[in-house]
């Protein structure tokens, strides 16, 4: 049984395959944790990783990436990530995994903007000492991929969280 706040309780028997997803700087410690409550359930996964924490643990594959300035590395991550998400079927379950940093290392610039126009955005931003929220605004308002725009058909719309594709996720009433 999976069961977790703001989450109904899915039984693990009623789920095709599980996949987990995510960027950040904790994103390796979340990615153990997550697998080593579902075990063997995982069929696989990407998570955006600092430079140092890369590599594989079972079917998940940590992608070390740009922080906190995106690189290529960190589009190469979000393309692999939208590549998982788009083979994701009906009864399959993301796990999206998302902590500090995320945003870097997680990146793709919207059509018509370049890595390195963005990664520019990054720097000017750092620079100019902008406060997280400033940040995000700044930083994700010309991406794809983030923000809840890339999902597997039949996904639930929620920026976070998780819900078997095909059967949205049911919101519990304060």
């Amino acid at each position: 049984m999976l069961d977790a706040p703001g989450v109904r309780a899915l039984p693990l028997s009623s789920l095709r395959k599980i996949h987990l997803v995510g960027a950040g700087k904790a994103g390796r410690a979340m990615g153990e944790a997550a697998l080593a409550a579902l075990g063997k359930r995982v069929a696989g996964g990407v998570i955006a990783v600092p430079r140092g924490a890369e590599g594989a643990s079972g079917p998940v594959r940590f992608a070390a990436a740009g922080h906190p300035v995106p690189d290529i590395f960190s589009l190469a991550a979000a393309r692999e990530t939208l590549s998982l998400l788009e083979r994701a079927g009906k009864g399959d379950l993301v796990v999206a995994l998302v902590s500090g940093g995320g945003s870097a290392m997680l990146s793709s610039p919207a059509a018509g903007i370049t890595m390195e126009e963005k990664a520019e955005t990054f720097r000017l931003l750092l620079r100019a000492g902008a406060d997280i929220a400033s940040f995000k605004r700044g930083a994700q308002a010309p991406l794809r991929g983030q923000g809840g725009t890339a999902r597997p058909r039949g996904a639930a719309r929620d920026r976070m969280g998780a819900a078997p594709v095909g059967r949205p996720r049911r919101r519990r009433r304060p």
